[in-house]
């Protein structure tokens, strides 16, 4: 397996329109439009996220310890979602060749968050949140403009 397939294994399923419940995957888009998971219509309550050691790339340096602590906490204060920076360059840090204690770091945190019931939304181009830019480096930077 490719470390690309790896990368797109652990990000949650797509909701799947024609179907009441593809797969695993808890949810399904209802006639008039509604998320609905297992049967009642899903609004997810959540937060960005970054953990209070660090503010900037988590998945490069993980500490589970703290982490998990505000996973837990999230979950006590009745969030169940969590929006998560996935820098570009942290993940495929050369056109081609990605990084495996990224995507293992990534692939934990999935796994605790479900654990816990936390859906995660990655966020893969955060330029807007965090000022940088954060798409394939080795693109030109204007490539996105107009």
């Amino acid at each position: 397996m490719s470390h690309q397939e790896h990368f797109v294994k652990v990000q949650l399923p797509a909701v799947n329109e024609n179907s009441t419940r593809p797969g695993n995957n808890p949810f399904h888009k209802s006639d008039n439009c509604y998320l609905v998971r297992d049967g009642r219509r899903f609004f997810p309550i959540g937060v960005n996220y970054l953990p209070g050691y660090l503010c900037g790339n988590h998945f490069e340096d993980y500490r589970p310890e703290y982490i998990n602590a505000d996973l837990d906490h999230i979950r006590q204060i009745g969030l169940d979602c969590v929006r998560v920076a996935v820098f570009w360059k942290g993940f495929e840090p050369a056109q081609g060749l990605f990084n495996k204690k990224f995507l293992h770091n990534f692939e934990t945190f999935v796994a605790e968050c479900k654990k816990r019931g936390i859906f995660v939304i990655p966020v893969f181009l955060i330029g807007t949140w965090t000022g940088m830019y954060n798409a394939p480096y080795w693109h030109p930077p204007g490539m996105y403009q107009g």
